[in-house]
């Protein structure tokens, strides 16, 4: 019985570290995506969140997963494929996953006649799980638990695979959240529009890819070769995120009176 008690600890633990490019990788979305928002949509955008920027409330829906009320918002986090498999061919969870959350918070903030606080909420979750959707591990593998289990070493100190794509790979390059966004936000016309015209299946595929090379461990001491081998991954998948998350709001937002 305390060896199942344990288990299920230790599992459970796992589960709350999911997240995705920690706090400043979150923020780096959000600020991206306020450069490319329609002056219109960023001036909706202002109303709904009371004059806060994107970068501002990039984090929310991980902070209120401690709360009770919020406990069932995990699963929208990410989505669990087995390799070679698409979204389509996976069983749906009752309880709901990324792919599904995006689209449901997506009605909801087009949806002009739904109360302030929904719609202010949907715009949060979207800002969040657009960069959690472009960072590999948000589709991973159920075995373990989105690389949380994959024990590794950071410059000798002990962490997770999954940390360190969240954390450690930003966090290495020392800069504040709009230094980053300054550092990537390169975007030519051509890859805005191919970013912003594709949809969350895209998406998915793309990190499906990715998501071989960051399982791409020489050994379990990670360093300056993992760094400067998947720095500009990082980067670039930070850039889409922030692109197509102001793609999207410009598409919801920009029909409304």
């Amino acid at each position: 019985m305390k060896k199942i008690i344990a288990a299920l600890t230790i599992s459970l633990t796992s589960l709350t570290n999911i997240s995705a490019w920690g706090q400043i990788g979150h923020r780096v979305v959000g600020d991206v995506a306020q450069h490319y928002l329609d002056p219109v949509v960023a001036k909706k955008i202002d109303h709904l969140l009371g004059g806060k920027k994107l970068a501002m409330v990039a984090n929310w829906c991980d902070h209120i997963k401690s709360f009770p009320q919020y406990g069932h918002t995990f699963w929208w986090h990410f989505i669990n494929l087995k390799e070679g498999l698409k979204y389509q061919e996976v069983k749906a969870n009752p309880k709901g996953d990324i792919v599904e959350a995006i689209g449901r918070f997506s009605k909801q903030l087009a949806d002009t006649s739904l109360d302030l606080k929904t719609r202010q909420e949907a715009l949060k979750w979207l800002v969040h799980l657009l960069g959690d959707i472009h960072q590999p591990l948000h589709a991973g593998k159920a075995k373990d638990q989105g690389g949380n289990l994959v024990k590794v070493k950071w410059f000798g100190e002990k962490s997770n695979l999954h940390e360190v794509w969240d954390q450690k790979i930003i966090d290495f390059q020392q800069l504040s959240y709009t230094e980053f966004s300054d550092g990537i936000r390169f975007a030519s016309i051509s890859q805005i529009e191919k970013w912003q015209n594709s949809d969350v299946f895209t998406w998915l595929d793309e990190v499906m890819v990715l998501r071989k090379r960051v399982y791409d461990l020489k050994s379990e001491e990670l360093s300056y070769s993992y760094q400067a081998h998947n720095k500009g991954l990082v980067d670039s998948q930070l850039l889409k995120a922030g692109v197509r998350l102001a793609g999207l709001l410009n598409k919801l937002l920009s029909q409304q009176n």
